[in-house]
């Protein structure tokens, strides 16, 4: 059998090459994002293993800021929010409000608060001083009271309290986890070399005309 290669298409590399210098930096744009989004994803599921909280929940405390390459930033990162997510999602029990009045269910008074499964391994935690409260809008939350009674609503004449929604970790307890931080970084590096592959093999055949 006998092989040769083309050497029109030579030609179309050799002047890609020559022109490929400024798709580099734009490739390394693409990269640290794709690779950015592939590290979160790897955060989300190796966190999910630790922590009790489903993965959208999970994945909103950790937005991604992007490299741009108008501003000449070639770096993305996994970022920190500064809060983590609602204790409602963390299993919360009682789960619910009493009634309409946002009395808290009877279940556990409110000076004993309200029980969350925060990690997915040991015991649950009990947060002292908390009960779930439903808002205005319809949505439930865990609070705990933050100050001085109110006066006499004239609708129902009880008294309101000021209330402090409450949180869970935050993101940066995840991206500090040992665990996750182990199972993360060697995959995360693995998933930014081949998308900074990928980018680059898919420019330099588009500007030969090979692609």
């Amino acid at each position: 059998m006998e092989f040769h290669v083309n050497t029109s298409d030579l030609d179309k590399v050799t002047e890609a090459l020559l022109k490929y210098r400024g798709e580099i930096p734009k490739a390394l744009v693409a990269a640290a994002n794709r690779g950015a989004a592939s590290v979160r994803t790897l955060l989300v599921r190796e966190g999910r293993r630790v922590y009790n909280l489903d993965a959208a929940s999970l994945r909103k405390t950790m937005p991604i800021k992007r490299a741009n390459f108008n501003d000449g930033h070639y770096t993305a990162y996994v970022t920190a929010g500064q809060r983590g997510a609602s204790l409602m999602r963390y299993e919360p029990d009682p789960a619910d409000v009493a009634d309409n009045t946002g009395v808290p269910n009877t279940e556990r008074a409110p000076r004993e608060g309200v029980s969350v499964q925060v990690l997915r391994q040991g015991a649950r935690k009990i947060v002292r001083g908390a009960f779930v409260a439903r808002f205005k809008s319809g949505h439930l939350a865990v609070v705990r009271r933050t100050g001085e009674p109110r006066r006499k609503s004239k609708a129902s004449g009880m008294r309101t309290y000021p209330v402090a929604k409450l949180y869970g970790p935050a993101s940066r307890a995840v991206l500090n986890n040992p665990r996750v931080r182990e199972a993360v970084i060697p995959l995360g590096q693995e998933k930014i070399r081949k998308a900074l592959h990928y980018q680059l093999e898919g420019r330099l055949a588009k500007r030969s005309g090979l692609k």
